[in-house]
């Protein structure tokens, strides 16, 4: 769903959870993401996302980017999230283009604090 009017021209919340059971990272290569199902063990949930008219070849490189580092934050996260759902001590990781679909060009904003077994509940924007 497009939240650019929100947030930013482009970025997006997701209208399905989308949820990773953890992110790897070797020194400053872009992090890969595990794929898991929201209703089994995952650790990050995507809440927002953009697409990139680039590849990013380093993780410094996203980190820097002007829209992830303003999309990408706890604040965003819990400002999306019921209100059972928000914290204070979000970790909040931009990742890089997954290949989750051909043609997926975006960086996901995702949010997680420890293992989880139920998906985050997401609200509309607005």
């Amino acid at each position: 769903m497009d939240c650019s009017a929100t947030f930013g021209t482009g970025v997006y919340c997701p209208t399905t959870a989308e949820c990773w059971g953890g992110v790897a990272s070797l020194v400053d290569s872009p992090y890969r993401a595990t794929p898991a199902s929201c209703t089994g063990n995952h650790v990050y949930q995507t809440f927002l996302a953009g697409p990139l008219d680039y590849e990013p070849r380093l993780q410094s490189q996203l980190d820097a980017d002007r829209t992830v580092k303003t999309t990408c934050t706890a604040a965003r996260a819990n400002s999306l999230l019921a209100a059972g759902d928000r914290r204070d001590n979000w970790e909040v990781i931009a990742i890089p283009p997954q290949g989750v679909q051909a043609d997926d060009n975006v960086f996901r904003c995702i949010v997680g604090r420890g293992e989880t077994s139920r998906p985050l509940t997401i609200k509309r924007p607005g």
